[in-house]
């Protein structure tokens, strides 16, 4: 279920300040599942997070800036998490009755990755190749922590039954995906843990820095791939961008194959992750509860629009892999 984020009150953000020992005044940039702010070390400008417990539990946290740590010190570039003074990643902070979880990261470089520099060719490709070094390091990873897999997230697992209220071709092609996926392989070449939203980077100079791994998950690798692509794709579809997908896709994956093998099959499953990441935004616009928190904001317009562009994709023949 889509959780709100939690409200910090002030000495909520004194406290992590202090543990942090960031100086400066914070400023709120959102509120929508995490609290976050921009604040600054002193030295650097950086992030402070807050989570409220119902949305991820300490376990989950802890996982999540751990695998983030263990890809920094293996030269992926991410906002790396930050120590505490008593050398924690996450830290519990409670006043007047409230709990919630903080923590502090580095700010990515950089500008937000819109539409018209994820058609950029050379940003395409260091794109595809920093998804596939983090991809080859979380191969390796030994967490410590775990975080959940994707199966077990509503938020990623195709429900048979949520397309009830739609045309009967919108319950089959829901249907046949989800018995495609829970079909698929999974050892550690093809599975592990994913950014879960690759398209979270800011972009420096043709050079991206991923940030936000809230939804971070074990899942296909081909679906962290797809999820950034599919992002592109909609973009280009939705835009007056005068961009050849196939061209663009092809420059991702040149760069994602400098740092990881993509053997043939999985490359022809692509297409399939994102018909699977398009079915995932018709069942949160059709089951908002499941869904981000983004779907239960948008109005009925701009719901309308996405269903009606997600129906246009899963019609007919899948031709899944």
């Amino acid at each position: 279920m889509a959780t709100p984020a939690p409200t910090p009150i002030q000495n909520h953000i004194e406290a992590a300040k202090e543990l942090w020992e960031l100086r400066g005044d914070s400023e709120l940039i959102r509120n929508h599942q995490n609290a976050v702010f921009n604040v600054s070390t002193g030295e650097q400008p950086a992030i402070l997070r807050f989570s409220d417990p119902t949305h991820r539990s300490l376990e989950e946290l802890q996982a999540e800036l751990e695998w983030i740590a263990h890809l920094s010190a293996n030269d992926v570039r991410v906002a790396s998490p930050l120590r505490s003074t008593r050398q924690r990643l996450v830290e519990t902070i409670e006043d007047a009755g409230e709990k919630c979880f903080a923590s502090v990261f580095t700010k990515a470089r950089g500008e937000p990755l819109d539409a018209t520099k994820k058609s950029s060719l050379p940003t395409l490709k260091n794109w595809g190749r920093e998804l596939g070094r983090m991809h080859q390091i979380s191969m390796q990873y030994a967490p410590t922590a775990l975080r959940k897999s994707y199966h077990e997230h509503a938020r990623y697992r195709l429900d048979n039954t949520s397309s009830k209220s739609k045309p009967d071709p919108m319950s089959r092609a829901t249907h046949q995906l989800s018995e495609w996926i829970e079909g698929l392989p999974k050892n550690p070449a093809v599975y592990g843990m994913i950014h879960g939203d690759a398209s979270n980077v800011h972009v420096q100079s043709n050079q991206v820095t991923f940030f936000d791994f809230d939804d971070c998950t074990y899942h296909w690798y081909a679906y962290d791939i797809a999820a950034g692509l599919y992002s592109l794709m909609f973009d280009i579809e939705t835009s007056q961008l005068e961009t050849d997908f196939e061209e663009c896709m092809k420059q991702f994956l040149k760069g994602y194959r400098e740092e990881k093998d993509l053997d043939s099959i999985w490359n022809e499953r692509i297409p399939g992750f994102i018909l699977y990441r398009t079915a995932l935004l018709y069942q949160w616009l059709s089951t908002p509860e499941n869904g981000p928190l983004w779907v239960t904001r948008i109005d009925d317009k701009w719901k309308a629009f996405l269903f009606e562009w997600a129906e246009s994709k899963l019609s007919g023949n899948l031709n899944l892999v």
